[in-house]
């Protein structure tokens, strides 16, 4: 297995593009694309979710002076909260869409220094020409939807009728869910280890049998966990499973 591509640039002459480790980017700080959440007290309990600028067709009016010295709680006040959320909120999206900016840019340059020849890199000339090498460097990351298909169609897998993945997830939670740690990247990188390959030659393999390795590793795994996971809470309710 290789772990370089050759591609021919606009100028027609052909370059090689060395192919990232499959990992590797993880040294680039990724972008933080979180919501903006906010928490209020409703009924005596405290509720976080998330603040959704989309649901608004315009920008809510701005406070008047005696809303915004209203008592917490009061309609009045309602108003000014809403006003600020909006705002707190959009300035958080527009973070957000600033960090994705600088990552991309991050990965672009890192590319650009380590996978290409000083002498290519001055040929990079159009966006194609860049197209190209960013396809032949990166490695496909292995995401949900690529295992929940190797579950679906090679190991015909369900819990209770439900998709395995989604109740694996639910319980441990995913990068997003704030479980304090990516579960796919986690997978992939015991499949690695108990596969024998080397992390380059992992990479030169398609994505959907990088799922099926993933998914044949640890679905004795999910389902035993699953298993236990529903004895527990039958227990705990008072329900006795035979």
């Amino acid at each position: 297995m290789v772990n370089s591509t050759e591609i021919t640039l606009s100028d027609n002459r052909p370059c090689v593009v060395r192919r990232l480790g499959i990992f590797e980017l993880d040294t680039i700080q990724p972008p933080d694309t979180r919501p903006f959440v906010y928490t209020e007290k409703i009924g005596g309990n405290e509720i976080t979710r998330p603040f959704d600028v989309s649901a608004w067709a315009e920008p809510p009016k701005p406070p008047t002076p005696e809303q915004m010295a209203a008592v917490p709680g009061t309609v009045p006040y309602y108003y000014y909260f809403e006003w600020s959320l909006y705002w707190a909120a959009t300035y958080r999206a527009k973070e957000n869409r600033e960090d994705v900016k600088r990552y991309c840019k991050d990965v672009a340059n890192y590319i650009l220094s380590t996978c290409i020849s000083p002498e290519d890199k001055e040929r990079i000339i159009t966006a194609d020409d860049f197209r190209l090498v960013w396809s032949a460097a990166l490695v496909p990351q292995l995401a949900l939807e690529d295992l929940a298909l190797s579950l679906e169609y090679t190991f015909r897998a369900n819990f209770d009728g439900e998709a395995v993945l989604t109740k694996i997830l639910d319980n441990a939670g995913d990068e997003d869910s704030g479980g304090g740690y990516n579960a796919i990247r986690t997978w992939e990188i015991q499949a690695i280890n108990n596969s024998g390959f080397k992390e380059s030659e992992w990479a030169e393999l398609p994505l959907d049998e990088r799922a099926r390795r993933v998914v044949a590793l640890k679905l004795d795994d999910w389902l035993a966990y699953l298993t236990a996971e529903k004895q527990r809470k039958s227990k705990k309710q008072g329900v006795n499973i035979g």
